[in-house]
């Protein structure tokens, strides 16, 4: 759940649709990669965290409650829950980690261009479900 006093400094910042502009800037929260790119800058999905203790309901979406992941984990979320990937107390650390970065004025991160390596830090068992998909969409090029 996020708190009064972090919402309350949310609107004072923001718009939900300046939230949702600035969170879409940020890689995968699951594997750090973008699906989609507009004019060569990376975009995510804004993914709705619909908890109930936030006010979520029945077409009812919380203001300033999601998180950036790609078009796949997006739907794999509603087809199977946020479960199918991370524990309920991951997300809701995530989605206030998020909102507590855009309300302090932090940046999305700048990518390399090409990366060497990647380091996958594996925090739950669920955890692997992204990371396999994203192994598997890999084409490898000769």
């Amino acid at each position: 759940m996020i708190s009064e006093t972090l919402l309350h400094k949310a609107h004072e910042k923001g718009s939900d649709a300046d939230y949702k502009a600035y969170v879409r800037q940020f890689p995968s929260i699951l594997t750090n990669d973008f699906k989609e790119w507009v004019n060569g800058d990376g975009r995510s999905v804004y993914a709705h965290d619909r908890s109930v203790s936030d006010g979520a309901g029945i077409a009812i979406k919380p203001e300033y409650s999601g998180y950036p992941l790609t078009q796949e984990q997006h739907l794999n979320t509603h087809q199977f829950g946020l479960s199918y990937y991370n524990p309920s107390e991951w997300w809701d650390a995530k989605k206030k980690e998020m909102l507590t970065r855009w309300v302090n004025g932090i940046s999305p991160p700048e990518l390399p261009e090409k990366r060497t390596k990647e380091v996958y830090v594996i925090e739950s068992a669920e955890h692997l479900n992204a990371i396999k998909e994203k192994l598997l969409a890999i084409e490898v090029v000769e």
